[in-house]
């Protein structure tokens, strides 16, 4: 694995998010910003709601569940949706890595993303 330094920035509460991590970068698997379901570089309710389509029509995929498992509980289940808006509206605990930049998620787990799935 091969570490680099990451300048990209995810956005919060509308605002940038100034923390840096050190990514590392796997070549299997497939690199995502944790919550950001939709793909449009922001936490907001669009993710919330993009979730709770994938997961009651049937018809909205979801082409990174990684992402969409904001708890990072391993389940892509309605409790992702909450969490989001937690961290968004209540200022509740932000979501484990990778948040707020690109990364690869560094626990196991049946959810994966198609390719990557950086804004």
């Amino acid at each position: 694995m091969s570490k680099e330094k990451s300048t990209r920035r995810a956005r919060v509460r509308g605002r940038p998010c100034c923390r840096s991590f050190d990514l590392c970068r796997v070549a299997s698997a497939a690199a995502f910003v944790r919550v950001d379901s939709n793909r449009d570089g922001s936490l907001d309710v669009s993710d919330a709601i993009f979730t709770l389509k994938h997961l009651f029509v049937v018809d909205e995929a979801a082409r990174c569940e990684d992402a969409s498992d904001s708890n990072d509980d391993g389940t892509l289940n309605i409790a992702d949706a909450v969490f989001g808006l937690s961290c968004l509206f209540r200022g509740a605990e932000c979501p484990p890595f990778p948040f707020p930049l690109c990364g690869v998620d560094p626990t196991e787990g049946d959810l994966d993303c198609e390719l990557v799935f950086c804004p």
